[in-house]
C-alpha cells in the first residue's frame, strides 16, 4: 500500500511496479481511494493539516483534519491494513472510478469493493458490528458506526485480476480489527557467526473481539 497524507484526506493506493531500467524499481502513485470525515468543523478541501503523531520503528501515525475534528491513521510498513480512528467525525470513502461491490457481510460489518484505475485493487473495509453501509452513490461510501465506536480499517487484497481469494478475505476479516499501536525492531549481535539478527515486534489493541494477532 501508499498512501498520501492531505489536510483533509488520506489518499490510498494499491499500485503496480514497474522496471524502466536496470537495476531500478520504481512505481506512480494513482489513487484509488480517498479517505476523509464529515461532522464538527472537519476541514473541506483543501483546507485542514496533515501531521505525524506519532511513530514506531516500521509505523507512523497521522493526524488529518485539525484539532477538535481529525482522522488518526496507523500506517505500517509492510501490512495489507490501514488502521482509522475517527474523533468527533463521521468517515467517508470517496473513489476516482465508480467501485463495484463484490460483497457485504452485516454480521461481520464489511465491504468488499473492486476498483479499477488502470490496473485492478480489490478493498475491504471492516467497521464495528451494527455499521450499515450506504452505496447510493457510486463513487462514494458512507458508513453509518454504532453510537460510541469511531473506527475502520481498510485492507487490500493481492488480486490483481476481477476474482479475489474468499479465503484471503476470510483471513483478512479474522484479524481486522486487531489494530496495531506501536511497532518495534531489536537487535541482537550472534558473535560466533557475526550475525545481526532482528526481531520484529508488533503492539496491538483489539477494538472488537479478541483477536489481538496482525498480518
Amino acid at each position: 500500500l501508499c498512501f498520501y497524507a492531505k489536510g483533509w484526506a488520506l489518499e490510498l493506493s494499491y499500485p503496480t511496479v514497474t522496471t524502466p531500467a536496470a537495476n531500478t524499481i520504481s512505481t506512480a502513485f494513482t489513487k484509488q481511494m480517498e479517505i476523509c470525515a464529515t461532522g464538527g468543523s472537519f476541514p473541506a478541501k483543501p483546507a485542514g493539516e496533515s501531521r505525524v503523531d506519532g511513530y514506531g520503528d516500521s509505523s507512523v501515525r497521522v493526524r488529518i483534519g485539525n484539532d477538535t475534528n481529525h482522522i488518526t491513521a496507523t500506517l505500517v510498513h509492510g501490512s495489507p491494513y490501514t488502521y482509522l480512528q475517527f474523533a468527533n467525525c463521521s468517515p467517508v470513502i470517496n473513489f476516482p472510478v465508480t467501485y463495484t461491490v463484490e460483497a457485504v457481510d452485516t454480521n461481520v460489518s464489511f465491504i468488499l469493493v473492486r476498483v479499477s484505475t488502470g490496473f485492478i485493487s480489490h478493498f475491504a473495509l471492516f467497521a464495528p458490528s451494527g455499521t450499515t453501509w450506504n452505496t447510493s452513490n457510486s463513487i462514494q461510501i458512507v458508513p453509518s458506526l454504532p453510537p460510541g465506536s469511531g473506527f475502520v480499517s481498510v485492507a487490500v487484497l493481492t488480486s490483481r485480476d476481477t476474482s479475489y481469494s474468499a479465503s484471503e478475505l476470510s483471513l483478512l476479516r479474522d484479524h481486522a480489527f486487531a489494530f496495531v499501536t506501536n511497532t518495534v525492531v531489536n537487535f541482537s549481535l550472534q558473535r560466533t557467526n557475526s550475525m545481526v539478527v532482528a526481531t520484529y515486534t508488533q503492539q496491538t489493541k483489539a477494538m472488537q473481539g479478541s483477536e489481538t494477532e496482525t498480518l
